[in-house]
């Protein structure tokens, strides 16, 4: 009989109870699933935003998150969004030469301003929401509309302050040629290490 043998028949032999059965292996937890709610080491967790508050901004999107986020990018809303977004920006189209050449989008400000603007501050518009009231605007001059966009609530989403904001052109009739809601909140930028800005939709 091999040593080993030996020790391991000496470890499971009980001399006060020699009929004793030999103890049985502890059984091994199974690993266990992973909790995505839970902090993998990844950074902060924040709650969902939970139910709408009725002091919201009446019109706007609120999010449809139902889990915890990681960061402000993964606020999730309305699947109409895109489609809003697509029809308002497409609204007024000028084709200078031909449109299969070079389109200009009146919804589009950063066509209409000093390019030298957006070379110091690639985030001009953003900062320039986040500095107005509520119920402040500011304007561009199109090729056929005049564009706004004005705040219509500073309400936070979550963690993150935000500014509700209403997009629209109009025409110079006064019809208004196009229409939307939009959103703008301040949050960490993929890379970035300070909070900052953006354009959530």
């Amino acid at each position: 009989m091999s040593l080993v043998l030996t020790l391991l028949l000496a470890a499971q032999f009980d001399p006060m109870n020699p009929g004793a059965a030999a103890p049985s292996p502890r059984p091994v937890a199974a690993a266990a699933s992973p909790d995505p709610d839970a902090d993998q080491g990844d950074g902060k967790r924040f709650p969902p935003p939970g139910s709408r508050p009725a002091t919201y901004p009446a019109g706007h999107f609120w999010p449809t998150n139902t889990r915890p986020l990681t960061e402000m990018a993964g606020l999730e809303f309305d699947d109409s969004i895109p489609d809003m977004r697509t029809t308002f920006d497409r609204a007024v189209i000028t084709c200078p030469v031909s449109c299969n050449v070079k389109e200009v989008f009146d919804a589009r400000p950063e066509t209409f301003i000093d390019h030298r603007v957006r070379e110091r501050d690639y985030l001009w518009l953003e900062h320039k929401v986040a500095a107005m009231k509520v119920g402040g605007s500011w304007t561009w001059k199109g090729v056929k509309t005049t564009g706004a966009i004005k705040v219509e609530g500073a309400h936070d989403i979550g963690v993150w302050p935000c500014r509700q904001v209403r997009w629209t052109l109009t025409r110079p009739d006064g019809g208004k040629a196009a229409e939307r809601t939009g959103l703008i909140c301040k949050g960490l930028r993929m890379g970035e290490t300070k909070p900052d800005w953006e354009t959530v939709f």
